[in-house]
């Protein structure tokens, strides 16, 4: 929390002026800033900046705000955005919150404090090539840890796809990957690869996964595989295919 700590820092100091000038080339600049209140002590202190072309061609402005309310909530944040004269455009977004999180005696989790960061970006430029991604992880005072990206891609009639995701139970529970990417050609073909894997405490768990492609006649193929991996080492490998393989075998484990 001390690096967005000091972050809040510059953003107060920055909150002490305000501006709106003009260059000698005709371009403007300005800086904005205040103070909101609500009700719950909920403050929130922001400044705005950003400078523009006289002819609109270029802009660029950047947000940045902390928040705080009696309940010991605590946000830091920042929002850019901007175009230039070449046609690309872009904009983006990042927050770190702090929680306390309190038992309402409904049976939910209470885990105590917990610290959420996430960002959002997203990009184009002249020529129509796009770009988006999305990242976000939770940490709580158990040790829980939840972690998650998003990525896509645009290219004239291609495109892509990725996700992934960890959580970790710090309460000697399972921990959980996954994967999930696919794309396509912009012509009717599509193919993609996922897996997951979850383990226990103990050692033991689990690992799916499979491979696919759609052809642009509808034309399907694929290859799932699993291994089971029990606590003292003994693994079972199995699997098939659309184009008849299959598989299944176990190796010992390691004491036996």
């Amino acid at each position: 929390w001390e690096w967005a700590k000091d972050t809040a820092d510059k953003v107060v100091a920055d909150a002490k002026k305000n501006a709106n000038e003009i260059d000698d080339d005709g371009s403007s600049y300005f800086l904005k800033s205040g103070l909101d209140k609500g009700e719950g002590g909920y403050r929130c202190r922001w400044t705005v900046q950003g400078r523009s072309a006289k002819e609109a061609t270029w802009e660029y402005r950047e947000t940045h705000w902390e928040k705080t309310d009696a309940s010991g909530y605590k946000e830091l944040g920042a929002e850019k955005s901007g175009f230039n004269e070449e046609g690309d455009t872009w904009w983006e977004t990042w927050k770190e919150c702090y929680v306390t999180i309190a038992d309402d005696g409904a049976g939910e989790r209470d885990d105590g404090p917990k610290i959420e960061r996430s960002a959002d970006k997203w990009a184009r430029d002249a020529t129509g090539k796009e770009w988006h991604e999305k990242w976000w992880e939770m940490y709580d005072s158990s040790g829980r840890v939840e972690r998650g990206v998003e990525k896509s891609g645009r290219q004239g009639i291609q495109a892509w796809w990725e996700k992934w995701g960890e959580q970790r139970d710090g309460l000697g529970g399972d921990s959980i990957k996954w994967t999930d990417k696919w794309a396509e050609n912009g012509a009717g073909t599509r193919w993609g690869d996922k897996w997951e894997e979850r383990f226990a405490a103990d050692g033991g768990g689990k690992k799916v996964g499979e491979t696919w492609r759609v052809g642009a006649g509808g034309e399907r193929w694929s290859r799932t595989w699993g291994e089971n991996i029990a606590p003292d080492g003994e693994v079972r490998k199995y699997g098939q295919s659309t184009s008849g393989e299959r598989w299944d075998t176990t190796d010992a484990s390691p004491t036996s």
